[in-house]
């Protein structure tokens, strides 16, 4: 799992190989842990957003949430600024930034979209070349801080004979060098085969469906699939489950627009306006989860109701971005004005959302 334990064992292990020991080599690998120190500005920001208004929401949204501004280069061009003046350290400063950047790239190669070019572009992206649970980011990550662990408990008790404990640390120790080469090998070799391998299975599926499938949206839903979709026609979605086994494993399609039972006797009402309304203030919305949007809608005499859902989103076992919904509620004699928001998160919460999150006409 990529997660602050894996940054700091990355860390721990780069610090390693190039060369740091004691204090240094955990300051380093607890450095490459500081973007997720973002937990504490965003546990603030949804503590103020209701009394903020949109543009300032906005505004900081983009510097307090999670994977967001502590997630970008300039953060880590800053840190790596402030690290020169702490240390005055050339190795120091540059292993600093090396740990950083391994942080930056396993967030963004996993399956949560960031945006790595802000405040310069406020687009969000995700390379989205690696499983969340990825098995061989984790072995890599675990075994530095397995053996740190064990010259901890073990610094005092160097007889290989006493049990399988020690005899393992003698091992690690006198290898220990080799071990950490090994594993920065590895490393950099599956950050660099992940995306080109994405790359070429999207290709390859592409020139199946003769459509262009997107390289971002495809989501990883195993080390060895993804999720991906495209615009079949004007009324659906394909829904593709891909891997590196069968290229194309499975297949759907998902409808654009549905309506709810009791929707139909009001068909006669004109359902565009409330659609294109409801996708102008999710577009507003900075947070972006959304790729493949679909509509759900429901009418009734006084109001029309438009639910904002990802085709993928059934499709998905595990936590995922695009698992969300965001509700409106229009009067249906002013779709342009007044409505009522609701969101629903990944882990199935419902909300009132503020009115900050959302561009509303003046």
């Amino acid at each position: 799992m990529v997660n602050s334990i894996s940054h700091f064992g990355i860390g721990f292990l780069i610090a390693s190989f190039l060369g740091f020991k004691g204090r240094e080599r955990v300051y380093l690998g607890l450095i490459a842990v500081i973007p997720d120190l973002d937990f504490i500005p965003n546990i603030i920001f949804f503590a103020i957003e209701d009394a903020l208004t949109y543009e300032l929401r906005t505004q900081l949204f983009y510097l307090m949430v999670h994977r967001e501004f502590m997630h970008s280069l300039l953060f880590i061009l800053i840190i790596t600024s402030i690290l020169w003046f702490w240390k005055k350290n050339r190795l120091f400063t540059f292993t600093g930034f090396l740990v950083l950047l391994s942080h930056f790239f396993l967030d963004y190669a996993t399956s949560w979209k960031m945006r790595p070019l802000y405040p310069f572009i406020n687009e969000p992206s995700t390379l989205g070349s690696m499983y969340f649970f990825d098995p061989v980011i984790s072995v890599i990550s675990i075994i530095p801080i397995l053996i740190f662990l064990l010259d901890i408990k073990m610094k005092n008790k160097v007889d290989a004979g006493k049990n399988w404990l020690n005899k393992i640390y003698t091992y690690a120790k006198k290898n220990e060098r080799l071990i950490y080469n090994i594993l920065v090998v590895i490393f950099v070799i599956w950050c660099a085969v992940t995306p080109f391998a994405k790359y070429m299975l999207v290709n390859e599926v592409s020139e199946i469906e003769d459509a262009k499938i997107s390289y971002q949206n495809t989501y990883p839903v195993s080390p060895a699939s993804f999720i991906s979709a495209y615009s079949f026609n004007d009324s659906h979605y394909k829904i593709m489950e891909i891997s590196y086994h069968s290229v194309i494993k499975r297949s759907d399609y998902v409808e654009k627009i549905t309506y709810t039972d009791s929707t139909y006797e009001y068909l006669d009402t004109d359902i565009n306006p409330y659609i294109e309304r409801a996708y102008e203030l999710y577009a507003s919305n900075p947070a972006q989860q959304i790729d493949y949007p679909v509509y759900s809608v429901m009418i009734n005499e006084s109001s029309v109701t438009v639910v904002i859902g990802d085709a993928r989103s059934k499709y998905v076992r595990f936590w995922a971005y695009f698992v969300v919904e965001y509700e409106f509620v229009f009067d249906r004699s002013y779709p342009e004005g007044k409505f009522v928001a609701f969101f629903r998160d990944q882990q199935g919460n419902e909300r009132k959302a503020p009115d900050s999150w959302f561009r509303r006409n003046s």
